[in-house]
């Protein structure tokens, strides 16, 4: 029998975000009651609950008279120097303690020596996660020393770096924590320092995930027994990993409880459309004044009558909006730890964000179709419940995988890692369709197949496109299109408009090592933007044909110049570009690309005629 608890959870005390979503709408890390916290981790299967705040105790100590409860927290330390920002959790802690601790976490050595000197029981989460983007290799060589109990399990993050943190951490030798201690001049602890032992937590913000990993110890009658077997190292790991969507998830809770706090507590935002949507999406009835039994059930209902009167009046992008975003947080039990609900959101998030983006698309190409410049300037304005809709997708992606670079880094550094330096050998080919398509990618597979280092990486074609695609002689996953368009309004839609967040959570979920974007359609945009996103690799191939081909339709403007400008502008935002003949390769270079990211492969093409994506560019 064993016994359990989440012991990185935070509440409403947690008030200071450090995602750059929560900071731009104003909104705290959490809304979350330090009751409600108890109730759902109790409801949840955990024996023993805490609150793990940031520089505070305030929702522990809420909770301190409940029974199975301890109070602990979650310290921001720093290296002296370059100021790298680390959290280390400390559990079973006094008021006393917690206000030394306080004072000397500024330094984290100084912060090492009292947590050892008094024998208290912490864990340094997410550790390789850089919080303010300071931590360097040599640092983690000095945690390795420092400290012996590491977050193993974030309920919420990628598993890459949980990943790393085992490897690396778990296959330590005494010969390699000698070389480190005597390289950094630190003196470890404890009998055998190169056995490290690991904890869980959820690292819940949003009240969704408590409980989704969690730290297991042999059963433990009291909260004291628990915390004794945390310290002698008799615990492990248990629960999973995050992910982007549930990252996304809880975003969207947290941005739901920050409005819905703002209205409630009195807040008047503009009496427009925009403010009555995110009222009636929120679910809240203003509170009507003292007093007034029949003239406030005669406004009551007014106000019914109006509301109905403007629903009928919104368009269907903005009834969806209302009705798909608002049943997001309908009609599920808080107490259920519901694994597959941040897959249900991302199904309902992608309805809402993808008929919203292609509603904005259209009318700004009808405009700029129609050369009515200055309106189709205008319809910039209707990007604001776009972005509300989709933003929180972005900053997860974003935040889940902004130190790949780093972790591919230390990879390579730790012998017992260098086979997670990589995410996969596999490569993911992007392109707008054309029959051509297929032709050129087997083309540029083969090509890459003889080079060193590619003989092992598999090559995955990605497109969206109305057809089948099944019989294709390489592996492929083809989007179904969110609409059909075309640039000329004289021809017939040709040109696809994908469901974008689903081609980046694929590119996630495939962990894709590099992205080759073979056309600049809205699919190779698409996958630029999700592998920036991602961290991914990104190789753009580039074909001088392209602008040639629209030079020759549109004879007589200068859009086969922009397109080139275009096609420069693209090879710019990738690692490198791939050229297949010495006068493609001085474009680029004469357009101000650096030649080292200019990459030359005689044959490049294959011979297939030019551009997939011309007709669509």
């Amino acid at each position: 029998m064993q016994s359990r608890a989440d012991i990185h959870v935070h509440s409403k005390y947690s008030d200071r975000p450090s995602e750059w979503l929560l900071r731009r709408i104003g909104a705290p890390e959490s809304f979350m009651e330090p009751r409600e916290i108890y109730r759902r981790a109790k409801s949840r299967g955990m024996d023993f609950v805490t609150i793990s705040d940031h520089n505070r105790i305030d929702g522990a100590l809420e909770i301190a008279h409940l029974p199975d409860t301890f109070v602990s927290c979650e310290l921001t330390t720093y290296f002296p120097g370059n100021r790298a920002k680390l959290h280390l959790l400390v559990a079973g802690i006094t008021e006393a303690r917690f206000a030394d601790l306080d004072r000397l976490r500024s330094n984290i050595y100084d912060l090492r020596q009292y947590i050892v000197a008094h024998d208290l029981v912490y864990s340094l989460a997410h550790p390789l996660f850089r919080v303010n983007d300071r931590l360097t290799v040599e640092q983690v060589e000095k945690l390795l020393v420092l400290f012996n109990r590491f977050e193993g399990l974030n309920g919420t993050r990628d598993p890459r770096a949980a990943d790393l943190v085992q490897v690396i951490f778990g296959h330590l030798t005494p010969e390699l924590i000698d070389r480190l201690a005597d390289k950094h001049d630190i003196e470890p602890v404890g009998p055998e320092p190169w056995r490290k032992t690991f904890t869980g937590g959820s690292d819940d913000h949003g009240g969704c995930f408590i409980a989704s990993a969690f730290t297991m110890t042999p059963y433990a009658e009291t909260a004291a027994d628990f915390l004794a077997h945390v310290r002698a190292g008799n615990h492990h790991m248990g629960g999973t990993s995050g992910s982007s969507l549930m990252l996304a998830h809880s975003f969207y809770q947290i941005a739901y409880d920050y409005y819905k706090s703002r209205f409630l507590s009195g807040f008047r935002g503009k009496t427009d459309l925009l403010g009555e949507l995110l009222k009636r999406l929120l679910g809240v009835v203003e509170a009507p004044p003292a007093g007034g039994g029949a003239r406030r059930r005669l406004r009551d209902l007014a106000g019914s009558f109006v509301w109905a009167r403007r629903r009928r009046q919104l368009s269907p992008t903005e009834r969806m909006l209302v009705d798909e975003l608002g049943g997001l947080f309908a009609g599920r039990s808080p107490d259920d730890l519901d694994r597959e609900l941040h897959e249900r959101s991302f199904e309902t998030s992608c309805r809402v964000c993808h008929h919203l983006a292609w509603t904005f698309f259209d009318g700004f190409v009808r405009r700029m179709r129609g050369g009515e410049l200055l309106d189709s300037l205008q319809t910039i304005a209707a990007l604001g419940p776009v972005a509300f809709s989709f933003a929180p997708y972005l900053a997860a992606f974003s935040t889940q995988h902004k130190d790949e670079a780093f972790h591919r880094q230390l990879a390579a550094h730790f012998e017992s890692s260098r086979h997670l330096e990589r995410r996969s050998r596999r490569v993911a080919l992007v392109g707008d369709y054309a029959p051509t398509l297929v032709d050129r990618a087997l083309a540029l597979a083969g090509t890459l197949t003889g080079l060193p280092d590619h003989d092992r990486q598999q090559y995955f074609l990605v497109t969206s496109a109305a057809g089948d695609l099944s019989a294709a002689a390489l592996p492929c996953r083809n989007f179904k299109p969110v609409a059909m368009f075309s640039y000329d309004r004289d021809e017939e839609p040709s040109a696809v408009f994908p469901p974008f967040l689903e081609v980046i959570r694929m590119l996630e979920q495939e962990r894709f090592d590099e992205v080759m974007i073979l056309t600049p359609g809205p699919m190779g945009i698409t996958a630029l933007a999700g592998a920036r996103l991602l961290n991914i690799r990104r190789t753009m191939v580039y074909d001088p044909e392209h602008a040639a081909i629209v030079g020759e339709r549109m004879a007589g403007t200068n859009l086969g110049e922009l397109m080139e400008r275009y096609l420069c502008w693209l090879c710019e935002l990738a690692d490198r570009a791939l050229v297949g003949s010495l006068g493609a390769r001085h474009q680029l270079v004469s357009s101000g690309m650096n030649p080292a990211r200019v990459v030359q492969l005689p044959g490049l093409y294959g011979g297939a005629a030019a551009p997939a994506c011309a007709a669509a560019s």
